[in-house]
């Protein structure tokens, strides 16, 4: 359960409040649409992984239980990654156009290791779950801090004085 636990937790708990749809652009967002952009990818990004966590902990250490939940769990890489490509959509304002290249190499990462959670409960090896999550662990230790997708928003964040709202 601690492996599962990990591979799905990698943000801490944080909601934020709804922005609006951002399709997209082609022309750079003011500050106040990039801010509302970033909540709503952000949000869904954060909603995803933590309905992963929530079906994680019912299954508890039961393999069995874990992948019974395949269903659940999908939904929750699903939404996980709807969050990361809603990143893909935004197009920064100028001032922040390094950054956001930055976040997008982090998403694709988290893209990465969304695939590991789904392989993990596709296989029907318990052994084999353990190897993919154990692999998804070792790519995250492996990763400067400052690379990881939690840091850069927290950097946008404070940056932006925080995400808008709708």
């Amino acid at each position: 359960m601690n492996k599962r636990f990990f591979a799905a937790f990698l943000v801490p708990f944080m909601l934020f409040l709804c922005g609006c749809d951002n399709s997209a652009a082609s022309k750079p967002l003011t500050r106040e649409e990039y801010k509302v952009a970033l909540s709503t990818a952000w949000e869904e990004f954060c909603d995803g992984t933590n309905d992963y966590v929530r079906a994680c902990n019912a299954a508890g250490e039961d393999f069995d239980k874990y992948r019974a939940s395949a269903d659940q769990l999908q939904a929750a890489c699903d939404r996980t990654v709807k969050g990361l490509n809603g990143f893909a959509e935004i197009v920064p304002p100028k001032e922040f156009e390094e950054i956001h290249k930055k976040l997008l190499k982090a998403a694709e990462d988290e893209k990465r290791w969304s695939s590991y959670r789904e392989q993990s409960f596709k296989t029907d090896s318990k052994e084999e779950s353990d190897r993919i999550l154990d692999k998804l662990a070792q790519e995250i230790d492996g990763m400067p801090l400052e690379d990881l997708l939690t840091d850069i928003v927290l950097k946008l964040y404070n940056e932006l004085g925080g995400f808008g709202s709708r």
